[in-house]
């Protein structure tokens, strides 16, 4: 079985993606026993940041794919509350990830 590491706009498309029609081949994929999803813990945080208040979420879509992940922890167990402050995306991260999310272009990687 492969392992993908998911990044966060793929996260975000789940969440927020009027036609996640990659995230749909990739959850059927994992049910196929084709991959396994990895998702860092900042990606999902970074996912959940990007959600604006009038977003539609499909979190039943969001409960598929993480089914069938393993997050990884890509931080110390503990953070103090100053350095929780380096998890909030900038302006320019979510706004790319939305649009990639939202099948409107973006810069993927």
């Amino acid at each position: 079985m492969q392992k993908l590491m998911l990044a966060t706009d793929v996260i975000l498309e789940a969440l927020i993606g009027p036609s996640p029609i990659k995230v749909d081949r990739l959850i059927s994929q994992a049910r196929n026993g084709e991959v396994q999803f990895e998702i860092l813990d900042l990606a999902l945080c970074g996912a959940f940041y990007s959600v604006d208040e009038d977003d539609v979420i499909n979190v039943r879509r969001l409960a598929q794919l993480l089914q069938y992940a393993q997050l990884i922890p890509d931080c110390p167990e503990y953070l103090g509350p100053g350095e929780r402050e380096g998890w909030v995306p900038t302006a320019k991260e979510v706004a790319n990830w939305r649009k990639c999310a939202l099948g409107e272009g973006g810069d993927f990687g």
